[in-house]
């Protein structure tokens, strides 16, 4: 549990689990993450899609619901169950679940918004690789689901490639052109990066620790 990429993937499976049961929180100014990408009128669609059909237990738009550790950790043990990472519920997944579900929530209902376009295809892919469909979320850890997401080191798209990374599995990045913004060529680029790395380790917890 010391590395921040399986606890934040241990978070985001049980957030993406739990919230989307609850009322998504307005979000109009989703633009500025989404104005570049090509299907704008889609993607706002996903953002605004209305939520009185999951908010099943009537809880009011701006609360935030609160449940107890013993709520969580079973959750979180009926998942492990059927996972090969290592779901275990602590004071530093608490801690996470806590941060994302006030600090950050406003970005949480984004996620939450944007996943509705991209984690079935995700999931296609993942399928089709043979590789656990919770690592969907690390497009979330890596990139919070924006495309176009850029980091200080020059890593670029959803799966934050590098570029030699990218080029090695097949992403044309030129002057003109850089499929690591192409969401699905770059979903089936990490899925073989994935399974290569899978195929080194033979253990994905490995595997997540070693991605990028």
């Amino acid at each position: 549990m010391k590395n921040f990429k399986h606890i934040a993937l241990l978070v985001f499976t049980a957030l993406f689990g739990i919230i989307k049961s609850q009322t998504l929180m307005p979000d109009d100014p989703i633009a500025a993450m989404l104005d570049s990408l090509e299907n704008k009128k889609v993607l706002e669609m996903a953002f605004t899609k209305p939520a009185h059909n999951k908010n099943k237990y009537n809880y009011a738009p701006d609360s935030i619901p609160k449940f107890d550790d013993f709520v969580y950790e079973a959750r979180l043990a009926k998942l492990d169950a059927a996972s090969p990472f290592d779901l275990v519920y602590n004071s530093h997944v608490r801690g996470f679940i806590d941060l994302y579900l006030n600090r950050k929530r406003e970005l949480m209902s984004r996620m939450l918004g944007i996943s509705q376009l991209y984690y079935p295809m995700f999931e296609q892919v993942l399928d089709r690789y043979n590789i656990p469909l919770e690592l969907k979320h690390l497009a979330v850890i890596e990139s919070a689901l924006n495309p176009n997401a850029r980091s200080h080191a020059g890593a670029q798209g959803l799966w934050q490639f590098m570029y030699p990374t990218g080029k090695m599995y097949g992403l044309n990045v030129t002057s003109y052109i850089d499929q690591r913004s192409d969401p699905y060529k770059a979903t089936v680029a990490a899925a073989e990066y994935l399974k290569a790395l899978y195929d080194l380790f033979n253990d994905w917890q490995m595997v997540l620790a070693a991605y990028n």
